[in-house]
């Protein structure tokens, strides 16, 4: 029972007389009190409107709560509508903002039910359909203008469409003048003036034709499209773009050009001519003839390292023969790529022989081999590929030659010692040439060789003066410093070792050498040890022949030497050569020569053969021989140098010391079958 029920009956009850009370029948009462009664029912009137007055103010907030609640479920329903429905999908939003708000006003119409609130009902009913009214105002408006978005974005579709296929497809007009009409007919049908729109949209045609005909390389095309239109702006703007896109091709292919030569180059000494034939295609993308030069010189290039290649078991120098001979009657240009080839080749070679060898020789990486056997194979494959060529072979490539320096000198000192053993150990005979090669210092080196032949704590003492700097060194002050440099210079080791380089003053390895002997023992001296015995330790040799021409002067750590030799023995054998040597240059005179240019050239080939001087390789592990008065190798005519290994001076040494048992021209015959 409601509460305005509950009052009306109450007031019933009490004989008031208000709209829908209640009656209910009282006791007779004596007339005696009816002043009292008229005072009841007074009462009961004031009581009656004072309800009636309550309820209507609840009811009134409960309609307003009503509206308020409606309009913010419609407000949250429109916010999810709009983000769900937009363009196209928008077209029916009149229609549903009023649906959405029916079904909204029955909801909260159904909660004022009852007779008693009919008033309220018809109140809240004509709010309601104000509210709908709104609500479908609001959709109409969204309608049109997501309507009018959607026809607005299918227009710029179709504009941007136009525009990107002028310039993805600049050489379809008749595909192009279709999809203006189409345009054309959208605008008029929508019931727009399609005049200047379509003007100005013949223009952005025209020019992005323009554009994608000068990305395409089509500049004469593109300026076509300009003709007869003297002082139209996009015009001249196009016939800017014209010149300014060939300059910038011009600039482009000459960058091209430029970088072809090096890529060729690299090309020539690795095989890769890939980067060199992508510049070919990039400059024949920007300068057709430029590009159809290119494309012939390294297509001839790389002929002509095919050829090389199939000469591969030849020296350099034989295969560059072989690949101009199979070139016949090629155009000298063919022939100047070929020649080119073969000169890259050959410069690779010299900068890095052990590089160019592996490379030449890939099994010598892939098989499985020890070091040693790997840095054998890699020497004689040089000996093969460099025939002819004044370089000496290499042990190392440049590359590992500077991470095994790396590493060694960036290792702490403690853990030097046991890097160097375990290269010793790695390379067997061919630590000397390994450790020379990676820059390591000559003491380093001679130590490597003797490594077996000194106590441990010697060895890491002679290793900390060879690799310390002296600035590092504890308490080595001036005087310090002045008393050891004096030292050093006393010993006859150095005296020998300044001879050599004040014989040579312009062999820049004689005076490193000097230096850096004179820097160990300097530095032996300030680290407590006397440098005298720092340097027998080492037991190297020098042997310096005064006397003007011939001669010998020779650095030979123990451990290069073979057994049971000194470098007596060496100077001996080194001397006995000198007939091999006058044998070998005399074979290699030119053939064709008259008998007094023969017998001039006989005596070139003896003099040289006696005059020079016998230096000990910088690994001690050979002898190579030097002009007396420069210091500059001798070499063969072939233009290999004139040297010797220690094995071999030790074959010489042997026949020599059988006292003629074999003919120097055997001897010779021999050895030039075993060592070179």
């Amino acid at each position: 029972m409601s509460r305005l029920q509950q009052y009306r009956r109450q007031m019933g009850a009490a004989g008031v007389r208000i709209p829908g009370a209640v009656r209910v029948d009282a006791m007779p009462v004596d007339t005696r009190g009816a002043e009292a009664a008229g005072a009841v029912a007074r009462i009961g009137e004031q009581v009656g409107g004072m309800l009636a007055r309550e309820y209507a103010r609840e009811q009134q907030t409960r309609l307003e709560e009503s509206l308020l609640a409606a309009r913010r479920e419609f407000s949250e329903w429109q916010a999810a509508y709009e983000q769900e429905h937009q363009g196209g999908n928008a077209l029916r939003a009149g229609a549903d903002f009023s649906a959405k708000m029916q079904e909204i006003t029955q909801r909260h119409m159904e909660a004022f039910d009852g007779a008693e609130n009919e008033v309220f009902r018809r109140e809240l009913g004509g709010r309601m359909a104000a509210m709908r009214l709104r609500a479908g105002e609001l959709g109409a408006s969204y309608e049109a203008r997501e309507r009018a978005s959607w026809e607005n974005s299918v227009l710029e579709g179709q504009r941007a469409q136009l525009l990107a296929d002028a310039e993805n497809d600049p050489d379809n007009g008749a595909w192009l003048d279709f999809q203006l009409a189409e345009y054309g007919r959208a605008l008029e049908a929508r019931g727009l003036d399609a005049t200047a729109d379509m003007l100005e949209l013949s223009r952005d045609v025209r020019l992005r034709r323009g554009v994608g005909m000068l990305r395409r390389g089509k500049l004469a095309a593109a300026e076509a499209l300009t003709e007869g239109r003297e002082d139209d702006a996009d015009a001249l703007r196009l016939r800017g773009m014209v010149e300014a896109t060939r300059r910038e091709r011009a600039a482009r292919a000459g960058v091209a050009a430029a970088g072809f030569a090096d890529a060729a180059e690299r090309g020539s000494a690795t095989g890769d001519f890939s980067a060199a034939w992508s510049l070919v295609r990039e400059v024949e993308a920007l300068d057709a003839g430029e590009g159809r030069k290119l494309r012939q010189r390294l297509h001839a290039r790389q002929s002509a390292l095919e050829a090389m290649r199939l000469e591969g078991d030849r020296s350099l120098l034989e295969q560059r023969d072989a690949a101009l001979k199979a070139l016949g009657a090629g155009t000298a240009e063919e022939r100047g790529e070929a020649e080119a080839c073969a000169g890259q080749r050959l410069r690779a070679y010299r900068e890095d022989p052990a590089a160019f060898a592996a490379q030449a020789r890939p099994e010598l990486l892939t098989e499985e081999l020890d070091t040693r056997e790997r840095a054998r194979r890699l020497l004689e494959a040089q000996r093969a590929l460099g025939r002819g060529l004044d370089v000496a072979p290499r042990v190392l490539t440049r590359a590992q030659a500077a991470d095994m320096e790396r590493t060694f000198m960036e290792s702490e000192p403690q853990t030097r010692l046991r890097l160097l053993s375990a290269m010793r150990e790695d390379y067997g005979p061919y630590f000397a040439a390994a450790a020379t090669e990676a820059g390591l210092p000559a003491p380093v080196v001679a130590l490597g060789t003797t490594l077996e032949q000194l106590p441990p704590s010697r060895a890491a003492a002679l290793l900390a003066a060879a690799t310390a700097r002296e600035g590092d060194i504890p308490g080595a002050d001036a005087d310090a410093r002045a008393q050891a440099r004096g030292a050093v210079a006393r010993l006859d080791f150095m005296r020998g070792l300044s001879a050599m380089s004040r014989r040579f003053p312009r062999n820049r390895a004689a005076r490193a050498l000097v230096a850096s002997w004179e820097r160990t023992l300097r530095n032996a001296a300030l680290l407590g040890v006397d440098p005298e015995e720092a340097a027998s330790r080492f037991d190297v040799r020098v042997n310096a022949d005064p006397d003007a021409g011939g001669g010998h002067m020779l650095f030979l750590p123990r451990g290069s030497l073979p057994g049971g030799w000194d470098a007596d023995d060496v100077a001996e054998a080194a001397e006995a050569a000198r007939e091999v040597v006058r044998q070998r240059l005399t074979e290699a005179l030119p053939q064709g020569a008259t008998a007094p240019q023969r017998r001039m050239l006989e005596r070139g080939a003896r003099h040289a053969a006696e005059s020079g001087v016998w230096l000990s390789a910088a690994d001690g592990g050979g002898v190579h021989l030097v002009d007396g008065d420069a210091g500059r190798p001798v070499t063969y005519p072939d233009g290999e140098p004139v040297a010797f290994s220690l094995r071999e001076l030790a074959a010489i040494a042997a026949d020599r010391r059988r006292a003629g048992s074999e003919s120097p021209a055997g001897l010779h015959n021999r050895l030039s079958g075993e060592g070179r």
